[in-house]
């Protein structure tokens, strides 16, 4: 077939092609409003310390900052972070429902 024929078949049926194009958009539209909003964030944190070439000194702030990624995790299910999250997404959920649905 020639760009010609398409052109033929297009302007012959346009209508068809318009409303298709229009149902298609108005489905996303309508799938779009039906789904529940979902909010996902990530984070990465690099924890170091600063240390001098002694190894028996190094191991103390190794292990400070394993300690500290502990608890950064546990931070999640504070209710500093759980107040800050519902007041921000204007959630009407509870503590306990918004702490199982965070994770870290």
């Amino acid at each position: 077939m020639t760009l010609r024929a398409y052109l033929r078949i297009f302007r012959e049926r346009w209508r068809l092609v318009a409303l298709a194009t229009l149902l298609g958009v108005a489905l996303a539209i309508l799938i779009t409003e039906l789904m529940p909003k979902t909010y996902e964030a990530s984070v990465q944190v690099f924890v170091t310390s600063n240390t001098n070439d002694n190894t028996t000194s190094q191991y103390d702030p190794v292990a400070a900052a394993q300690n500290q990624v502990g608890t950064f995790a546990s931070l999640i299910g504070a209710p500093a972070i759980v107040d800050g999250v519902k007041k921000d997404l204007h959630l009407s959920l509870s503590d306990s429902q918004i702490r199982a649905k965070l994770s870290a």
